[in-house]
């Protein structure tokens, strides 16, 4: 598999700044994959377990880590606008395991959360 992600953050000294990521893996067992990479020349290594792999649905848990820093979250997405809502029963059960609810996701949309962005790093 090959992983590749622009993000930003906020840096220690408050400024917003861009990072970009690119990783390589193999599904260890189904379901799981381990990604390496450099991020910031640093390696990083990442683990995703995808919870729910639907055609029109996916719901992934991922852990990393970078030098002395740990990070983990949740990634779902759909192939169209509202989610299926076949899949929401499955989806809250999957979150509720994790010890989250919806309350605890936020929203991303790549058409406005990703102005100002670089061009520089866009692949």
């Amino acid at each position: 598999m090959h992983y590749e992600a622009l993000y930003d953050l906020i840096a220690v000294n408050g400024t917003l700044i861009w990072d970009d990521v690119v990783m390589h893996g193999n599904e260890d067992e189904p379901g799981i994959l381990t990604l390496t990479g450099h991020d910031g020349g640093l390696t990083d290594v990442q683990r995703w377990f995808f919870l729910i792999n639907e055609p029109d649905t996916m719901l992934v848990y991922y852990c990393g880590s970078l030098m002395t820093w740990k990070f983990e979250g949740v990634l779902m997405m759909s192939k169209s606008e509202d989610l299926n809502p076949e899949r929401l029963p499955d989806i809250e059960y999957k979150l509720r395991a994790l010890g989250l609810d919806w309350d605890d996701l936020c929203h991303l949309d790549p058409k406005d959360n990703c102005k100002g962005s670089p061009s520089y790093l866009l692949y």
